[in-house]
């Protein structure tokens, strides 16, 4: 069976024509050097993997282990169900955010696959570099106050699973809230 070639082809108008999307990420240098950033990694499909203390626990660790030997102050973090904030400091010319990410996306990922046989995160992650005009103080808190803003109950997971320098010193006008500090109540998973 042979088959006739009519001579048509697709023709697409100017403005019907497929669009590339922009690139997720600044240029590469945006990401280096002694610069501010509030970042949002997210679970794959968004699956509540952090809604056990004990779940999480291991992830906290690694992200302090790496914030230091990368070269960034970690000035808050918060852990929520299914994703997690991160406001880190470039505390060196050199300081990398997107090797930071991949190493520790890298290392909880390998782990979690272990032990559960799923990926735990998203391909991407959100980013913002914070500029100089930037109240740093309202962020942290953002990402510190992102349990009750998310409407957790304050035995959550999340309250538990957050720290950093701007949690350690309270907010910057000294004051030290206590709730900030409110114990666990769901520790183990079933």
């Amino acid at each position: 069976m042979s088959f006739l070639n009519v001579g048509t082809k697709l023709q697409l108008r100017p403005d019907q024509r497929p669009v590339r999307k922009s690139k997720p990420r600044l240029d590469r240098d945006d990401y280096v050097g002694q610069r501010t950033y509030h970042i949002t990694l997210a679970t794959a499909r968004r699956a509540p993997f952090f809604e056990y203390r004990s779940d999480a626990k291991p992830l906290e660790v690694n992200l302090i282990d790496v914030a230091a030997r990368f070269g960034f102050g970690l000035l808050a973090y918060c852990f929520m169900p299914d994703h997690l904030h991160v406001l880190l400091l470039g505390q060196k010319p050199d300081s990398n955010l997107l090797l930071i990410v991949q190493r520790f996306k890298q290392i909880t990922s390998f782990h979690f696959k272990q032990k559960t046989g799923d990926a735990l995160w998203q391909q991407s992650f959100y980013d913002r570099i914070l500029r100089q005009n930037d109240d740093l103080s309202k962020v942290a808190q953002y990402v510190l106050d992102n349990p009750s803003a998310e409407g957790l109950a304050p035995g959550s997971a999340a309250y538990e699973l957050r720290g950093g320098s701007y949690f350690d010193e309270g907010p910057s006008d000294g004051a030290k809230a206590s709730s900030l500090h409110l114990p666990l109540l769901r520790e183990e998973s079933p």
